[in-house]
């Protein structure tokens, strides 16, 4: 029995039964918006406590997510397998623009305004980005998304900093192809997929020193070395500069984000299976999976 999800609150009635669990983060330890008190804090812990024990095999989708759930779970003495998400192959290209993108150079960015994606400092950013409009797509309808709006309007940047909201997965293709540069200010991430979306694409990614961000970018990413909106501009600026240099930093972004395969994820899980098999009891057809 595969839980495939830390929040999940499905798992077998046979207690005989074994159970793989992936854990994708613990984000809600470290989201300052979540409205979260510190007993529905626990009351969450717990639930992933309860699932860490009912398990057979723990997997975790970066080396961050595992460091910190031993940190924060009693994983007792169980292995703590790391398999990676995949990632799904660049759709074609999309050769329509979205009437509401700017006919300019761009960078983009996308996700839910909650606070910890720190999308804010991207506002401020703009400012020393004077021949770029910034693209931030995802759910606004946030307590911190009215915020990032207000700093918007408070700015005078509303025309060079466009929050469309929620886009089609054609929109957002679009605006990965199409982009001059990503930026991803995130404060807490298990995993990242946006990094590397855009690393498909080859595009240069400037974005946050913390948590799963770095391990997943690899030599491939930027990073911002601190949130001081001139800072952030010339790190963006610096990039762009060295992807236009040199055409290999490109092809390289796209060869790191082809490592990320479903394919890959799929060996990772069916390992794991075949371990948690081989250690149960007068197992049978231990061969099964491998072949």
């Amino acid at each position: 029995w595969h839980v495939t999800h830390q929040t999940s609150k499905y798992l077998p009635f046979d207690e005989s039964v074994p159970v793989v669990l992936t854990v994708h983060d613990l984000n809600f330890l470290n989201m300052m918006d979540s409205g979260y008190r510190p007993e529905q804090i626990h009351r969450r812990l717990a639930r992933v406590q309860k699932l860490v024990t009912r398990a057979n095999a723990i997997v975790t989708v970066s080396e961050y997510t595992a460091t910190d759930l031993a940190k924060h779970i009693d994983v007792e003495s169980k292995t703590i397998h790391v398999v990676p998400n995949g990632l799904t192959p660049p759709s074609e290209i999309i050769h329509d623009r979205p009437s509401w993108v700017p006919k300019s150079p761009f960078i983009f960015s996308i996700g839910n305004f909650l606070r910890h994606k720190n999308f804010h400092t991207l506002i401020e950013m703009m400012k020393y980005l004077p021949d770029y409009k910034l693209v931030i797509a995802g759910k606004k309808e946030t307590p911190y998304g009215k915020k990032v709006v207000q700093k918007n309007e408070h700015l005078k940047l509303t025309s060079r900093v466009l929050l469309p909201g929620v886009i089609s997965d054609t929109e957002r293709a679009w605006l990965y192809q199409n982009c001059d540069a990503f930026v991803f200010p995130s404060l807490t991430e298990g995993f990242g997929f946006p990094v590397l979306e855009a690393m498909q694409f080859g595009k240069p990614v400037v974005m946050s020193n913390r948590t799963s961000l770095p391990e997943i970018a690899g030599d491939s990413g930027s990073f911002f070395p601190s949130y001081e909106p001139i800072e952030m501009a010339k790190s963006v600026q610096s990039t762009l500069r060295a992807f236009q240099s040199d055409p290999q930093l490109a092809i390289r972004s796209r060869q790191h984000a082809a490592r990320f395969s479903w394919q890959a994820a799929a060996e990772g899980y069916a390992r794991v299976y075949q371990t948690v098999l081989e250690q149960l009891p007068n197992h049978r057809n231990s061969g099964h999976l491998a072949r």
